[in-house]
């Protein structure tokens, strides 16, 4: 069984952890004020304006002029991302990250579901714990279970 892991808005929602005054505000992470380069995340909140991952920054700037940008920090982010592999390494060896914000990891046998389903997620302790949303499925196989992951989301905290 493999569980399927895709962080929400992965970059943009580890500098609303970090700094609060950036919650209920749209953050794009990646590009430039000036509008150069290509936007690396958004969160919900610039998602509504039409801001998306690999669009240009200019057309983001464009979309919403408000928006605050923020410029990628992706050693942290790497480091962020290891955290999240650590917990999932207390139910797990067996982890294969795709990205820094999406991992497959191979679960035990006891879980067999005859339909995919959404995971309940492992529960860090609270002194690890970090506000960070994700959608998780497991399913048998690779192929669909990404098929089928983006039609179900749950939220966690990491």
């Amino acid at each position: 069984m493999i569980l399927h892991v895709d962080m929400d808005a992965f970059y943009a929602s580890i500098e609303e952890r970090d700094r609060p005054e950036l919650v209920g505000k749209p953050v794009v992470v990646g590009g430039t004020p000036e509008g150069r380069g290509v936007v690396a995340a958004a969160n919900y909140v610039a998602r509504q304006f039409g801001i998306h991952s690999a669009m240009a920054a200019v057309t983001a700037r464009r979309l919403c002029p408000q928006a605050i940008c923020l410029p990628p920090r992706m050693q942290y982010y790497a480091e962020v991302s290891k955290q999240i592999q650590g917990v999932l390494q207390r139910f797990t060896p067996i982890i294969e990250p795709l990205s820094l914000d999406y991992l497959g990891a191979e679960v035990v046998q006891r879980f067999r579901p005859r339909q995919p389903q959404a995971a309940k997620p492992p529960r860090p302790k609270p002194a690890s714990t970090t506000p960070l949303g994700s959608g998780m499925v497991i399913e048998n196989t690779t192929p669909s279970a990404e098929e089928f992951h983006d039609e179900v989301r749950c939220t966690s905290l990491w």
